[in-house]
């Protein structure tokens, strides 16, 4: 991902474009870096085919963020289905670089972050 792209929070927007009415009337916060995106959309999507018209209408994320380094998801109403989901999600940031998507590993600075060799200094 180059600078620019990591820079770029658009990417926001785009997925509450897409699943902002999982967010309830004020839509999706992310807590985390844009390096976790294509894990975020890949698991809001999931979430949405997963969910039938009748479970759309009380689920809700209540918090996507990083927490201890790694990939929180926090939903209402969720399922088992939704559920394996999110640990799944949750478990793929544990490799993922938060900046880029880069293949990264948990490391400790003095603050928990999964970071790439490239970014582990990172503080965009």
């Amino acid at each position: 991902m180059s600078a620019d792209q990591i820079k770029d929070s658009t990417w926001r927007e785009e997925l509450n474009e897409r699943f902002g009415w999982m967010g309830g009337r004020h839509g999706l916060s992310f807590e985390c870096g844009g390096g976790w995106r294509f894990l975020l959309d890949d698991l809001l999507q999931r979430m949405a085919a997963t969910l039938s018209d009748e479970e759309r209408q009380d689920f809700q994320v209540t918090q996507i963020k990083e927490k201890l380094g790694t990939l929180r998801c926090h939903v209402f109403n969720g399922n088992d289905r939704v559920d394996a989901l999110i640990d799944s999600a949750e478990n793929a940031s544990e490799i993922t670089c938060d900046v880029c998507g880069g293949r990264g590993r948990l490391r400790n600075s003095g603050w928990l972050t999964v970071r790439c060799d490239e970014h582990v200094d990172y503080r965009g």
